[in-house]
């Protein structure tokens, strides 16, 4: 299953949308009290509210800026980039030639015996 457009590419806008108006809805509903919560309880209440507020235009941030899917094509695209690094320091470190590295299998074969 590719991610790369299509209909997958309007579903993740789609959601990203409908995430962002159920975290601002939160926020609203928290303020307002609307699942009446004592007296008591109004600063967690404004703590919440708060905090899905600033989520919630954060997301919206990220879904206008277009940065929520970067992952994807950056993950695909830097697979094999990452993996030729990491192949091209083995063979590196394979063709270097230390001069302090002591060969000690001779030892332990003849230690066997």
């Amino acid at each position: 299953m590719k991610f790369t457009g299509g209909i997958w590419s309007s579903l993740r806008v789609f959601f990203g949308i409908f995430m962002v108006c159920v975290y601002l809805a939160m926020a609203y509903l928290m303020h307002i009290n609307l699942f009446n919560w004592g007296p008591e309880m109004t600063w967690f209440r404004y703590l919440l509210a708060v905090v899905f507020a600033l989520y919630g235009f954060y997301r919206a941030y990220r879904q206008i800026k277009g940065t929520d899917y970067y992952r994807l094509k950056s993950l695909q695209e830097e697979e094999k980039p990452e993996q030729n690094r990491i192949d091209k320091f083995i063979k590196e470190q394979r063709s270097r030639v230390d001069e302090k590295h002591i060969d000690n299998t001779k030892r332990v074969q003849n230690d066997e015996k």
